[in-house]
């Protein structure tokens, strides 16, 4: 038979095995929860970056990118420059509005600047630009 306490004591190991189950199945429960977390916010940034992707690969940029030299008067646009995803602008002696046309269409443009000098001289504006997208 049993000792005195032994009743006792297999309750108390019963209900040690059922705590310990309980907090294995909840430590397994929030691993999981935290994997499946991290994999939608995997899938959400993939799926951003590939909308991003087809925003700067959009054929259309190219198209856009006559805004920035139409902004101007042909004899004000001293360079500009397109080779594949590249674009090189330089123009010079641009009044203030023009300038903020010119920045405007290039803001407005999903491009990534490389370099951008404005430089002013007197009320005029020289302009130089690198872009690619």
């Amino acid at each position: 038979m049993m000792g005195r306490y032994g009743k006792e004591f297999l309750v108390a190991a019963l209900l040690s095995i059922f705590v310990g189950a309980w907090i294995f199945h909840q430590y397994a429960h929030t691993k999981r929860e935290r994997a499946e977390r991290t994999t939608r916010q995997e899938i959400a940034q993939v799926r951003q970056l590939q909308e991003l992707q087809k925003v700067w690969n959009s054929r259309g940029v190219a198209k856009k990118l006559m805004r920035v030299k139409g902004a101007v008067s042909a004899s004000k646009v001293e360079r500009f420059e397109r080779k594949g995803n590249r674009l090189k602008v330089r123009m010079k002696n641009l009044d203030p509005k023009e300038i903020n046309r010119v920045l405007s269409a290039i803001a407005s443009l999903p491009l990534r600047i490389r370099t951008l000098d404005v430089r002013r001289t007197g009320d005029r504006f020289s302009l130089e630009c690198a872009c690619v997208w």
